[in-house]
Order: structure tokens, then C-alpha cells, then sequence
């Protein structure tokens, strides 16, 4: 009795054939934040989980360290572009920790154009490591190709 009884009653799904397979999201190198400011400048992406450091760029120097990243100027092995990748050192361990880096390249996405702000093309995880894309910053003396000699 009661209200319930006069509910129909719910169909039973179907059996599914296959089944869900889940990669393990934080083992797998792929693409986590693209932007729209360059998006195939470093080569086509046939799938998210495709992009590598080694695939999309060549290493030319290291321009920057600090105790928890280090910055490479690159060039685009597609467009022989130049740009910047800054590669967070500690591995991340769980999700919460890739958020993390996931959020900041989401945040100054939408800030709006400043000279002392560096905008990300893209961020991507490769060996449990934080990677992300940014122009070099013109007339800076660590990033240019022929630094000038220290006098």
C-alpha cells in the first residue's frame, strides 16, 4: 500500500558488453589545459595522452631555476618557434597536487593582457611532472638566443 505502490515500477538497464577502463590519470603523460593562443603551434596532437616534451620540442638552454621549477627555452620542432617550458621539479603525488598547477594556468588564462603576466599555451603531466608552455619574453637577457656578454 501507500503512496509508492501506485509509482511504476523502473525499467532494468540493459547489460553492457564492455566496459568502462579508466587510465590512470595520474601516471599517463598527456595534455591538461590548452589555450587558444597557440594551439597547434608545436605540431598536431592526435590524442591527449600522445603529448610528450620530446616530441613537440627540442631543448636548447636552461634559462631559470628556482627551488621548485626550472625554466628551458625550446624550440618547436613544427614551427622552429621559440618558446619557454616551465617544468615543475617534485612529482606530483595525487590529484589534489596536480589541481594545483592545473588551477594556476587556468587563473592567469583569464587575467587580462599585462606586461609582468606571462600567459601559458599549454600545460601538460609527463613521468608525474608538471609541465607548461609560454612565450619567451622578449629582451630579457636570460632568454634571448645570444645573450650579451656581462660587462
Amino acid at each position: 500500500g501507500g503512496y509508492h505502490a501506485h509509482l511504476p515500477q523502473t525499467p532494468a538497464r540493459p547489460q553492457s558488453k564492455s566496459k568502462l577502463v579508466r587510465l590512470d590519470s595520474l601516471n599517463d603523460t598527456k595534455l591538461l589545459v590548452s589555450t587558444r593562443l597557440a594551439r597547434c603551434s608545436s605540431g598536431p596532437i592526435n590524442s591527449p595522452v600522445d603529448f610528450q616534451f620530446q616530441d613537440h620540442f627540442d631543448f636548447i638552454k636552461q634559462i631559470g631555476r628556482s627551488p621548485t621549477s626550472e625554466v628551458w627555452l625550446v624550440k618547436s620542432k613544427s614551427s622552429t618557434t621559440h618558446y619557454c617550458v616551465k617544468k615543475v621539479i617534485a612529482k606530483f603525488n595525487n590529484q589534489a597536487e596536480r589541481t594545483r598547477y592545473i588551477h594556476e594556468v587556468e587563473a592567469v588564462t583569464f587575467l587580462p593582457a599585462h606586461p609582468n603576466v606571462v600567459k601559458y599555451f599549454r600545460a601538460w603531466q609527463e613521468n608525474q611532472q608538471f609541465y607548461a608552455q609560454v612565450p619567451p619574453i622578449p629582451n630579457h637577457k636570460h632568454w634571448t638566443l645570444n645573450p650579451k656578454p656581462q660587462t
